[in-house]
């Protein structure tokens, strides 16, 4: 990390305690806490620890974090080897959501919408985060610790500005910053910017034939912007990302969300392009490629829900959609009085993948039902091959040419007896010229407030390969001690 950005960290924390000087010392309960420790366990996986303790202090809404991951083999006494331990911690500031971070740092907004696009969610309106980060609560050994700011101004009449700072390597670090506007309290305006400068990793080609090709170590560089407005009833936002990479070459990412309505209907519509060798905010190439898609949904009485999403891409701007991925979900009311038997959620899922000259279809139903104490889930899958002729459907649309090759059917039920719940699934799925593969599970677990403990054991594959679990939760809140 270089001498600049430790010059930005003393600046920050100047205006980040500015209104501590200010206002001169108050002083008012004493200290408060909540720890938390959680953990896992697999027979055939790896031991997980996690310990976090969080301070809030007397002074102005400052708060501190201290957190320890833990991953090592499940076998832990015969091999350390591959364990993996991190400490983190961090300063926060409520009233103005500012913080100064070290550790493994979980990105979120437009900095984590112009990473490697296709495999996230299509990016509506209503998905479109302002940026943020903090620490990350699970253990990754791809990623190495860095030092995270993100500075928020008290609210100036309409207008609130932030800025945001992450620095992982000698490199100039990676700054981010907006404005949010808010007129007649629910109606606002958000613009955004990022930029970052990395030196990204050689690459080697897996075969002779990659679509990737091999390259060198080289300069990379990103610069994005972002605007969103949100209302009661209408909302839209977009992103776009520009990318320059070293012996590869430029390109650009842009989408767009529009969304109308509110409760009990709402729909919403987007899109999202990559053009040219644009590579995303984590050094991969995603390739390029058109989204396009939209969600409608009621919202009933008691909780009730019916919604479709759907979503249809094509590889590249002037070629034909040729994968989709449709979603139809209802969840049922509450029942006002007991009821024997009353069923809370239904899904049915259906994809195309039509790169290849025979498209993969597959659709999954999924049905849970609440009978007496017993709750109950049972689906099925299925998928199929389609001949792809000249005119190709982006839909999985039946035409009686192509033949299953993979069945597949389970159902759980759960049963809870006062704080212990039960749990027990059993699975087959069948593929032409292939043994079946079996899926059982049975699992338990105890939730009280100040606590969760949870054992289950998996029987996979072929009814002969089974692997033991636990994981544990315990939460110990309202610690407390005198203000000095």
């Amino acid at each position: 990390m270089n001498h600049g950005f430790f010059l930005f960290i003393r600046v920050a924390l100047f205006f980040l305690f500015l209104p501590v000087f200010l206002r001169g010392e108050e002083k008012k309960a004493g200290f408060r806490g909540d720890l938390f420790f959680s953990g896992s366990w697999e027979q055939q996986g790896k031991l997980d620890n996690r310990g976090d303790l969080r301070l809030i202090t007397p002074f102005y809404g400052l708060s501190a974090r201290f957190q320890v991951l833990d991953r090592r083999p499940a076998m832990f006494l015969e091999d350390t080897g591959n364990s993996i331990t991190g400490f983190s911690g961090g300063i926060y500031h409520k009233a103005t959501n500012s913080r100064i971070l070290y550790g493994t740092i979980d990105e979120w907004g437009l900095p984590a919408r112009i990473r490697s696009p296709w495999i996230r969610s299509l990016p509506l309106a209503e998905r479109h985060a302002p940026m943020g980060g903090d620490l990350k609560t699970e253990t990754v050994s791809t990623r190495e610790p860095a030092a995270y700011l993100y500075l928020g101004s008290p609210q100036f009449g309409p207008v609130r500005i932030f800025l945001s700072a992450l620095a992982d390597s000698p490199k100039l670090p990676d700054f981010g910053g907006g404005a949010e506007f808010t007129f007649k309290k629910q109606n606002r305006l958000r613009l955004e910017g990022f930029y970052t400068e990395q030196t990204l990793a050689a690459r080697k080609s897996s075969t002779w034939f990659s679509a990737a090709p091999p390259l060198p170590e080289r300069d990379f560089r990103l610069g994005a912007g972002s605007i969103a407005f949100s209302s009661p009833f209408f909302s839209f936002a977009a992103d776009w990302a520009y990318s320059e990479t070293y012996a590869y070459g430029s390109g650009t990412y842009g989408n767009l969300g529009i969304t109308a309505g509110n409760k009990p209907w709402r729909v919403s519509l987007g899109a999202d392009v990559s053009e040219g060798r644009y590579v995303g905010r984590d050094g991969k190439i995603p390739g390029e490629g058109l989204r396009f898609g939209g969600a409608a949904e009621y919202r009933g009485v008691r909780g009730s829900l019916y919604k479709i999403t759907t979503a249809v891409r094509a590889s590249a701007w002037d070629e034909k959609f040729n994968k989709s991925t449709t979603n139809f979900s209802v969840y049922f009311p509450r029942a006002v009085n007991p009821m024997p038997v009353w069923p809370q959620k239904c899904t049915v899922t259906l994809k195309r993948d039509g790169s290849s000259a025979a498209a993969e279809d597959s659709a999954v139903v999924s049905v849970h039902t609440q009978i007496g104490p017993l709750g109950t889930g049972l689906s099925a899958s299925v998928k199929w091959k389609s001949p792809y002729d000249a005119h190709p459907q982006p839909y999985p649309v039946p035409s009686g040419q192509g033949s299953p090759y993979s069945v597949g059917g389970s159902g759980e039920a759960t049963y809870k007896i006062g704080f212990i719940t039960v749990k027990a699934k059993l699975g087959c799925t069948a593929e032409r010229d292939k043994r079946n593969i079996w899926d059982l599970s049975l699992s338990a677990a105890a939730v009280r407030p100040s606590g969760r403990f949870r054992i289950s054991l998996d029987i996979e594959e072929k009814l002969e390969d089974w692997n033991l679990g636990f994981s544990w939760q315990i939460r110990k809140t309202g610690i407390s001690g005198s203000a000095p």
